[in-house]
């Protein structure tokens, strides 16, 4: 992700979580938020959110000491009073909730609930590259009563869509520089991710689909364009990758907007 400067102005009151290293120079963000009553009244607010990448032979969760005491024991056990979502993006591990344990690999997204005992780390072998993003408030609430947040299913492999990871940066830009509606804009993104993790499971499960191709042209189309890239977000087996594909991939020479149009009445 490439930083942009801050304006001074936009800082906002932080709790504890800098930048700094995580082990052996990987860089590292992290912020525990505040929000105001302005935030409250939008039904939703973002807690903390941040990334790390976890070397090989560190132990879990490293900067210990700059996190707030209920999220340093994440490796053997914690109950929050807030959702997380925690997605995976390198190397392997284990989350264990509600008596169950899952085997963690890229393109996991691991769920998180109010109340609900937890724990989650690494392969010491292996480390991995995780981001998060916490999250509170009364519309999550009424989700989960609903059914579309369910402690009854935590685990999900949504794979390596590019809508996740590009959300997930732009929620740690908000977070960096607390511009105004920098809350309002964060949960919308929130719920994004949320919709992306979603897709993949309802194809899947709900709708019995075996594999799908969600396409969007760079071109504002919404099928496969004749003469512009097409973004593809494959869904199989649960989850979702991202490819692109040009008229070329199909054995089309590009045209332009012009060489379709209709002539006149005449012609």
């Amino acid at each position: 992700m490439t930083e942009r400067a801050c304006p001074v102005a936009a800082s906002a009151p932080i709790l504890p979580g800098m930048a700094n290293s995580c082990a052996d120079g990987e860089d590292t963000f992290f912020r525990y938020l505040t929000w105001s009553e302005e935030d409250e009244s939008w039904q939703m607010v973002c807690t903390d959110a941040g990334h790390c990448d976890v070397a090989p032979g560190v132990v879990y969760p490293p900067n210990i000491d700059a996190h707030p005491t209920p999220f340093k024991t994440v490796a053997v056990g914690r109950t929050l009073n807030e959702y997380h979502i925690v997605y995976i993006t390198r190397g392997r591990g284990i989350f264990e909730t509600e008596g169950k344990i899952y085997e963690v690999t890229p393109g996991s997204a691991l769920l998180l609930f109010p109340g609900i005992p937890h724990r989650y780390k690494p392969d010491f072998d292996t480390g991995w590259s995780e981001y998060w993003v916490g999250f509170r408030g009364p519309y999550p609430d009424s989700l989960s009563r609903a059914g579309f947040l369910s402690p009854a299913n935590p685990f999900h492999m949504p794979g390596f869509g590019n809508a996740i990871l590009s959300q997930y940066q732009e929620i740690l830009e908000l977070v960096r520089c607390q511009e105004p509606l920098y809350q309002l804009r964060g949960t919308t993104l929130i719920l994004g991710i949320l919709a992306e993790i979603d897709v993949a499971q309802v194809l899947a499960t709900k709708l019995g689909v075996q594999r799908a191709w969600v396409v969007r042209s760079e071109d504002g189309l919404d099928e496969i364009s004749p003469y512009a890239p097409t973004r593809v977000s494959v869904v199989e087996g649960g989850e979702v990758t991202e490819l692109v594909v040009t008229p070329r991939d199909f054995g089309v020479e590009p045209v332009g907007l012009d060489a379709l149009r209709g002539g006149d009445a005449t012609e």
